[in-house]
């Protein structure tokens, strides 16, 4: 069942959502899904939003088909925006352990260097001592 929600924007505006919960299957747990009604005045009524489309047709069954075809590329985005979080996340994961062995790589070949660096320097000593 929609429940109506009022937010208030960063000017101090209010506005009002229609908002309705639904589970999503992908992430099993539940989602919202929020429609813009309009702007709230100072009386508390809901100022309905602008349109700019055309009318094309004034038929019930035009407004019914758009609203589920709204729905329902709502919903495919909504499951698109998931799996595209699920893969942000996985990403984030496998970055931080490149970036940790790529950190314990450096460690290692700067020990390395040093290492070298010391060996040359013996050399060189043992060279200048001998004739």
């Amino acid at each position: 069942m929609p429940t109506i929600v009022y937010t208030e924007g960063k000017n101090g505006q209010r506005y009002a959502y229609e908002s309705t919960s639904y589970w999503d299957k992908n992430i099993k747990r539940p989602r919202s899904r929020r429609t813009y009604l309009g702007k709230v005045d100072e009386n508390g009524n809901i100022l309905p939003k602008k349109t700019y489309r055309k009318e094309s047709s004034d038929t019930p069954d035009s407004t019914i088909n758009e609203e589920s075809t709204t729905n329902d590329n709502s919903v495919v985005l909504n499951e698109r925006l998931s799996s595209l979080e699920e893969r942000v996340s996985a990403l984030e994961t496998c970055l931080q352990r490149v970036t940790e062995y790529t950190d314990r790589s450096v460690s290692r070949i700067i020990k390395f260097e040093a290492a070298l660096s010391d060996a040359l320097t013996e050399l060189k000593e043992e060279d200048s001592l001998c004739p």
